[in-house]
């Protein structure tokens, strides 16, 4: 399944179903490199909290919207990332099941940091997606383009990750287009919610890839490393 190459011109609802292999041990990069591994078990983990926080960010405010067009985009939006969400969920259950039981406490310490950003008004909570969705989309055109991630990974462990791409690509102004309708698309709003998300949700990607990394069992060497965070 290469869906890479599909037009990003506009949103379309994909109901994609993507088995795992329950003999095989999820692996994402060339080598088994865990380093690399380990970073997409942390980012699968943090998946399904997310994406529920986004939908619910941009249907607090849809009651505000008038455009048909956005209203449309929005239901789009909505069922693109209820999908994920899903599909993250069994990539997560397999993750379980590929010795990685981190992934629980994983989503529940983002959901925790999401429950903080629940607390404001609903315009923040709207510019806090529109900062992630962002990073997602950056993280997206990566996957999607960079030469070496195609050199090194299978498609088989690229499936779900390039479905989510081309989906976060075609969807990635959605959130700042509802932002801006309600009038909240303010360089202050912009400012703070980056700073809020910098500060709540990265220390979680980081904290549990590092704490990953240094369990008994995974060995990686410094070129593995070098992969990782290059």
């Amino acid at each position: 399944m290469n869906i890479a190459a599909q037009s990003l011109q506009r949103i379309v609802r994909r109901n994609v179903v993507i088995p795992f292999d329950k003999n095989k041990k999820f692996s994402f990069y060339y080598e088994d490199n865990l380093v690399v591994t380990s970073l997409f078990v942390v980012l699968s983990a943090m998946f399904p909290p997310g994406e529920m926080f986004f939908i619910e960010s941009v249907r607090n405010v849809r009651d505000q919207i008038k455009d048909e067009k956005l209203l449309e985009d929005i239901r789009n939006f909505i069922a693109q990332e209820a999908f994920h969400s899903r599909e993250h969920q069994s990539l997560n259950e397999h993750l379980i099941q590929s010795d990685y039981p981190e992934v629980v406490e994983i989503e529940a310490k983002t959901k925790a940091k999401l429950d903080e950003f629940r607390k404001l008004p609903k315009f923040e909570q709207l510019a806090a997606t529109v900062v992630m969705e962002h990073y997602t989309a950056t993280l997206a055109r990566l996957l999607l383009t960079d030469p070496l991630i195609k050199q090194r990974t299978t498609q088989e462990s690229r499936n779900l990750w390039e479905w989510h791409a081309l989906e976060e690509l075609e969807h990635k102004s959605v959130a700042f287009d509802v932002l801006d309708a309600i009038g909240g698309n303010t360089a202050k709003n912009r400012r703070m919610a980056l700073t809020r998300v910098t500060k709540l949700l990265s220390p979680v990607l980081f904290h549990y890839w590092i704490k990953i990394l240094k369990r008994s069992d995974i060995k990686f060497s410094i070129r593995e490393l070098k992969d990782g965070v290059y």
